[in-house]
């Protein structure tokens, strides 16, 4: 086990355990492991089990083990943050690219992504909110609520290039910000043209 995902795990108040009521869609580790392989040497057998044995993108599994996946694929791959946010923009760029999720992102403007960005996390996330608040003509606040830590500052950078990459196929040049991390919440602006 690596780094980062043993100080992920440690800092959970049951590890690996932590918070079953959050799921997440298989589709997430799904293309992450499809892109980039995770060698399941020194990992928990229930990451074990997801690895050789993929689940169908549209299953739900504990969001912890997403992140897992996500963070043994960082520490096995990666060693600079900025080349692993690549990856993951790539990545989900790909995903909402294909036929599966085309439809949901196709027309549709930055204002009405905001709009609709509780009812699009709910299709991949249980257990946590994301909601977008108008703050003007052309911008939003997005902010995330989640149990404490269930996000960390490595799977919380692969959810702000997943965001990206969501705004990214609006035909309107939208900006993205990071603004901050708490233990339960993170929050980020977003600015349109």
């Amino acid at each position: 086990m690596g780094p980062h995902l043993r100080a992920y795990l440690d800092r959970l108040p049951a590890g690996l355990d932590s918070y079953p009521e959050c799921r997440a869609k298989a589709s997430l580790y799904r293309g992450m492991i499809d892109g980039l392989g995770v060698d399941p040497a020194g990992l928990a057998p229930e990451l074990v089990d997801l690895l050789e044995q993929p689940r169908p993108v549209t299953d739900w599994i504990p969001e912890v083990y997403s992140h897992a996946i996500l963070l043994a694929q960082y520490d096995q791959h990666f060693d600079d943050v900025d080349v692993f946010a690549a990856h993951c923009y790539a990545y989900q760029h790909r995903m909402w690219s294909s036929k599966l999720y085309a439809f949901m992102m196709r027309f549709v403007s930055p204002p009405r992504l905001i709009a609709s960005t509780s009812q699009r996390w709910a299709q991949f996330h249980r257990g946590s909110t994301l909601q977008a608040t108008r703050t003007g003509d052309d911008s939003a606040e997005v902010v995330l609520e989640t149990p404490p830590w269930i996000y960390d500052e490595v799977s919380l950078r692969a959810l702000s290039e997943g965001m990206r990459a969501v705004l990214d196929r609006s035909a309107i040049p939208t900006t993205l910000t990071f603004l901050s991390q708490e233990p339960s919440i993170a929050r980020w602006s977003v600015r349109w043209r």
